[in-house]
């Protein structure tokens, strides 16, 4: 009858709390790429809970990180509650209680608001870790059916230097590498470009990524018409849908990105692994992707 969401991060503080309360005014970075800017990602809970319960608690006791119980009420309004234990090893727990049939909800049944949940879990897909710098895994449970999920690791790839990025499903069902290039952002102080080549671990060759979406940290609705995943800070709609190939940071940071992709090709040449397979993954194909297409 609920959605708990546990991390094992830093826990709460007041600021962090009193920040997630309010609209427009969020702890991310002020610098308009961030995820989670507006404060509003928070906000989009209330589509399926009228209330959202708070229970935030440091492994030792912290004047920084305060032992926090809390009900949030119509978007802002917060409350004390009572105590819940947050289970060992975790941090923070979330507990969204569904509610159905309201006006607010686009739900009319809990079997229905289940069903959609559990297809938007399940269809996360691996990918979504790769440009996560903290997340090192992803789990998520139905009842007492087993865990389902993926985990991540990192490695330094010594023949071309890049970041070998290893994901695999939970008890290793499924598993994909890549091998990933990143440069400081110059538009963006403190973010990072990257470039991501899908690699085959048991043949140790680059395999084509067919038309992946172009990443902002996590996937956008964008095609890159491109054979490899390219990731940025670059300016989106507000779905993130769409990257806005007219926008002048947009097309500054692809600029940065080709140069990228020339120095990854050399470090891929000098690792031994410019092969057909590679060169079937580049963009070879200017007819492809449209006139206005900014990854040309």
């Amino acid at each position: 009858d609920a959605l708990a969401v546990f991390h094992d991060g830093m826990p709460f503080t007041m600021d962090n709390l009193e920040r997630l309360c309010d609209i427009g005014y969020s702890d991310k970075p002020e610098d308009g790429q961030a995820i989670g800017k507006f404060g509003l990602g928070f906000k989009s809970v209330f589509g399926i809970c009228k209330t959202v319960h708070l229970h935030s608690a440091p492994p030792t006791p912290s004047v920084r990180y305060p032992r926090l119980d809390i009900e949030i009420r119509g978007f802002t309004h917060a409350i004390r509650i009572k105590p819940l234990k947050v289970p060992a090893g975790y941090t923070t727990l979330f507990i969204l209680p569904f509610a159905v049939g309201e006006r607010f909800s686009s739900f009319n049944s809990l079997d229905e608001l289940r069903r959609v949940l559990g297809e938007k879990l399940r269809g996360l897909k691996m990918e979504s870790l790769l440009f996560m710098r903290h997340l090192k895994e992803i789990s998520y449970q139905f009842g007492n059916a087993e865990p389902a999920g993926f985990t991540i690791q990192r490695t330094k790839d010594k023949k071309t230097g890049a970041t070998r990025v290893t994901l695999h499903g939970l008890n290793n069902a499924d598993r994909q590498d890549f091998l990933c290039f990143s440069s400081p952002c110059d538009e963006a102080p403190g973010r990072t470009l990257d470039l991501a080549f899908s690699l085959d671990a048991q043949d140790h060759v680059i395999r084509p990524k067919k038309t992946p979406p172009v990443f902002v940290y996590f996937p956008t609705g964008e095609d890159s018409h491109l054979n490899f995943i390219v990731q940025g800070p670059f300016r989106t709609s507000s779905d993130r849908e769409k990257a806005y190939a007219d926008d002048t940071l947009n097309k500054a940071l692809a600029n940065q990105l080709a140069s990228l992709f020339y120095d990854s090709i050399l470090a891929l040449k000098a690792g031994g692994l410019l092969t057909v397979d590679l060169l079937a993954s580049l963009p070879l194909r200017p007819d492809v992707a449209p006139e206005s297409d900014i990854y040309q």
